[in-house]
């Protein structure tokens, strides 16, 4: 029955392996093991250590072993991480016909050491370094037509001390196993083994082709626009030898960039004598020119470019480093969403799937040789150098090269990237001057500021300073870091002469669902990589953030009203792309008032107008012809979009503020029942109106109830002035009844004026303070207590769709948003946007709790934030003493809710709030604030 079994498997294997679809002289790939955790096969496996150790089992190729349930995980910063080995044998029947071919055992990685042996003999030597492609000539071994048996050992650490230093003791998590495909490259014994290209931006075209066996007689080589097919240049060369170099000048091409990905096609054919294709092989590449001009800047095809990028690991919660071709895609895409222009592959070469990804859609890379603080011995070194070089060379996106990350630099192998790469692309050492570039880590603001400096670097370097690029800033820990301060750090880039772009660290909350612990993510405490997307890329605040400053269309609007038309003030800040190439949309709106079924912004009016002409750099005006519509409107919308049509720049103006608004809203509700009044009994104060009765301190005018029929809401224990010391008592109180309302007003000898509240014959309480601020408080204005545990949800119409923080405003947006209370904090739930913080340009609010639903009519124009509960922050439990969370917490404890006329700042896992920028620090002008609001509360029933 087993022998039948084989023999069904066999015939499955060979018709899976042969090609359904050949073309002559073509290489073909056939798989052993899947293309990707969507997509594998099964193999039969053993673990030496740890879980389901010793036995032999299935497993699915690739994977980390780890994720299939064997052996022990391990977080690089252990000590005396499991030092197991698997074992992993295969059976397949290979086609009859690669008995004449050359055939090449390809795997794309495997995690540490690796030794293959194909029919029980050894393919070649073993293999040390997990993230780069390897193979073995198996002519000799492989037995076409029958069955053939694959046996692998992998080794999670390396016998090579250096490797493990460069790849394991590092800050993510390490893994083991054969984790990206395996397969078998078979190609005519007259073959193209390797196609080196250079292009430049002008046209000028350099090739080096390395060839294998007889070798033909002449190439063809056809270069053809994949996007319209028309061929664009063609020549033929007579082939002398195993290495074919050519130069010539290819005409009317279009160069690629980060902002136009042109990319096209290289067709080479190998012929003989008779003109009959050996072999046939397609490149993709684009026409690019990189250059780093000291006292200058980083130049791509002669314009001056600036890096806005961020740090990306190949992760993925649930299979760890193998990756489907679909995340990677997904994954250049929300980077390019963010409106970021580059991506470093820290701490090791991707998959190429994202690369080709980075070439389509137009992300510039920074190609990176694994060594996190240590590196490779030079042996070791110069192999996987080549490994990577020669894997990665002709994609147009890669614009550096990074030998080591941090201190993991070998200088010896230098000099080895530029002995494979035709194209002689800078070599940098992350986190120091080197490839012409500085790309100091994370600097604080101060830092930053002094680098920029051209004094800065001569006290070090002779000549022109180097162009300043930090390939990590504004590490991200929570809610801190990356959007916070960036506005500020960017503003110093752009503005230098020395700036070149900078690096936020880090893409994706890497937390590994442990099939060791029921599927429980797992972020290693909190020192796994922290990211600007959660692990299953959920966006987080600084997601928005980022976007908005990073925008390459800046608008604004001066003398926006509900009486004026707009004039609307666009930046290009672009490198290369006129805003003529753009699209706007605009979009008149009506704004829904609190108590309006599913209440959303509402398009009374919209349109689209082409960009005007306005060059990289440069700024003009942007006609909507958008005429004022004749219906009642209170916003105005605006979107931009690139050349490629992606959304870009979103800005929301409204124009009149909260308390025209709040009267409006004021006037539609019905005419009360009855008239208020107001009483002084003890050291309380009472205000009726109808079944509304509110009750005040006498003493500090602090709301002890408010109270509709016999149900009491949970607002109570305020207004308390936030930011200054002590409770302050009333030096006069007064109380007054006149139409349609009933009044208790408190002044104060402090820096509290005065509290007013008045009800009114429609069941609304009004707020009226005013105080004076010292401008010394991290966080200043009025707050309330909430009974916040018993809050089901808030609805509220202000700047969103996250909350705000002194140093992160950019990327809200007015709109209405629901939040639901979340049960588990943010860092263990991922549930975005997180409702507890402080929203800007709020127009009201409706909180719902188990009494019942207090709504929130805010009455100033006066800027002001809506405080939504108290902004959470984990307990900094950790064995890093340098990841607590006291560089992100808020700097001062909240209540749960209020109006706060300045909000704190939030800092980076690294730096403090303060050392981030101005903006971390303006608290504004002192003077008087003022504030007014308007509560109501309405029973559960």
């Amino acid at each position: 029955m087993r022998f039948r079994r084989l023999i069904v498997l066999a015939a499955i294997l060979l018709a899976a392996a042969t090609p359904t679809v050949s073309t002559a002289g073509e290489t073909q790939r056939l798989y052993l093991s899947g293309s990707g955790p969507n997509d594998t096969v099964t193999w039969d496996f053993r673990i030496s250590e740890g879980r389901r150790a010793g036995e032999w089992a299935s497993i699915e190729v690739p994977s980390q072993w780890e994720q299939q349930g064997f052996g022990t995980y391990a977080y690089g910063w252990e000590d005396d991480k499991p030092a197991e080995v698997g074992e992993y044998r295969y059976r397949f029947i290979a086609p009859a016909d690669v008995a004449t071919k050359r055939v090449q055992l390809v795997f794309e990685g495997a995690m540490t050491d690796t030794e293959v042996r194909l029919n029980g003999e050894l393919a070649g030597d073993l293999h040390q370094g997990g993230f780069t492609r390897f193979s073995y000539s198996v002519d000799e071994l492989l037995r076409s037509g029958e069955s053939n048996l694959l046996e692998v050992k992998v080794a999670k650490e390396s016998s090579n001390r250096s490797v493990n230093e460069a790849e394991r003791d590092a800050d993510y998590w390490v893994f083991g196993g054969i984790f990206r495909p395996v397969y078998l490259d078979v190609r005519p014994p007259s073959s193209i083994r390797r196609v080196a290209i250079a292009a430049d931006h002008s046209g000028e075209l350099e090739l080096a082709i390395e060839l294998l066996g007889d070798r033909g007689q002449r190439l063809e080589i056809e270069i053809r626009d994949p996007s319209s097919g028309s061929i664009v240049d063609s020549t033929s060369v007579p082939v002398a030898g195993d290495r074919v170099e050519l130069r010539r000048r290819v005409e009317s091409i279009r160069a690629w960039s980060a902002e136009f990905p042109q990319l096209y096609e290289m067709d080479l054919a190998l012929l003989d004598r008779d003109g009959a294709v050996l072999h046939r092989q397609v490149e993709r590449f684009g026409f690019r020119s990189v250059e780093v001009r000291p006292g200058e800047g980083l130049f791509v095809n002669d314009r001056r470019v600036l890096l806005k990028g961020i740090n990306r690991h190949s992760f993925w919660p649930s299979t760890g480093r193998t990756l489907s071709r679909e995340q990677n895609e997904t994954d250049a895409r929300l980077i390019k969403e963010m409106n970021m222009n580059a991506v470093r592959t820290s701490h090791y070469p991707p998959d190429t799937a994202f690369l080709e990804a980075c070439d389509r859609i137009g992300l510039y890379v920074l190609d990176e040789l694994p060594g996190w603080h240590d590196a490779y011995d030079t042996k070791v070194g110069i192999k996987l150098v080549r490994e990577m070089v020669e894997r990665d060379h002709n994609h147009p996106s890669i614009i550096a090269w990074n030998n080591g990350n941090e201190g993991g630099w070998n200088t010896a192998l230098d000099r080895h990237f530029s002995s494979h790469d035709l194209q002689n692309r800078p070599v940098l050492h992350p986190d120091e001057i080197a490839g012409g570039l500085d790309t100091e880590h994370y600097p604080s603001y101060a830092e930053l500021r002094a680098r920029l400096e051209p004094s800065w670097s001569r006290r070090l370097l002779p000549g022109l300073p180097p162009p300043v690029m930090p390939t990590e800033t504004l590490h991200g820990l929570y809610d801190g870091g990356m959007g916070s301060g960036l506005e500020d750090y960017w503003d110093l880039i752009r503005t230098s002469a020395l700036g070149a772009g900078l690096f936020l660290w880090t893409f994706v909350d890497e937390g590994v669902v442990r099939t060791d612990r029921d599927g429980r993510l797992d972020t290693f405490y909190n020192l796994a990589p922290d990211g600007i997307v959660g692990p299953y890329r959920e966006k987080e605040a600084s997601f928005y953030s980022v976007r908005e400053i990073w925008s390459p269309v800046k608008l604004s609007v001066e003398g926006l009203s509900h009486r004026s038309s707009p004039l609307l003030r666009v930046e290009n800040r672009f490198d290369m792309t006129n805003l003529r190439d753009c699209t706007f949309e605009w979009a008149w709106l009506r704004l829904p008032q609190p108590g309006e079924e599913d209440a959303e912004l509402r398009v009374v009016e919209e349109g689209t107008v082409p960009g005007p002409n306005v060059e990289p750099g440069e700024v003009g005006e942007l006609d909507l012809g958008a005429g004022r519509p004749r219906a009642r409107v209170d916003a105005l919308r605006v979107k931009a979009f690139g050349p490629d049509g992606r959304e870009i720049h979103l800005r929301v103006w409204h124009l009149r503020g909260p308390q025209g608004f709040s009267r409006r809203a004021l006037e539609r509700e019905p005419a009360g029942v009855g008239e208020p009044s107001s009483r002084r009994a003890q050291r309380r104060i009472e205000l009726e109106s109808g079944d509304v009765r509110v009750v005040f301190d006498a003493e500090t005018g602090w709301l002890e109830s408010i109270e509709t029929g016999s149900k009491r809401g949970s607002l109570k224990g305020g207004p308390r002035i936030f930011g200054h010391e002590g409770v302050p008592k009333a030096s006069e109180v007064s109380i007054w009844n006149e139409r349609g309302s009933a009044t208790a007003l408190f002044r104060f000898e402090s820096s509290f004026d005065y509290v007013r509240w008045r009800l009114d014959s429609r069941g609304w309480l009004h707020l009226r303070y005013q105080f004076h601020s010292s401008a010394a408080a991290e966080a200043e204005g009025v707050l309330f207590d909430l009974a916040a545990d018993s809050v089901k949800s808030v609805r509220f119409l202000a700047a969103g769709p996250h909350r705000s923080w002194r140093n992160r405003t950019a990327g809200t947006r007015l709109g209405v948003w629901n939040r639901e209370r979340q049960a588990k904090p943010p860092w263990e739930s991922w549930d975005y946007p997180v409702l507890e913080g402080f929203y800007a340009h709020p127009y009201w609010a409706v909180v719902s709790s188990a009494e019942g639903s207090l709504t929130l009519l805010f009455e100033s124009d006066d800027e002001v934030f809506l405080s939504l509960l108290k902004p959470r922050f984990p307990s900094g439990d950790s064995i890093d003493e340098r990841s607590l969370a006291r560089f992100t917490a808020a700097p001062v404890p909240l209540l749960d809710l209020g109006l706060l006329h300045t909000i704190p700042a939030v800092g980076t896992k690294f730096h403090r709030f303060d050392e981030l920028g101005p903006r971390s620090t303006d608290r504004g002008e002192p003077g008087m604030r003022r504030g007014a609001v308007a509560f109501r509360f309405e029973p559960r029933r």
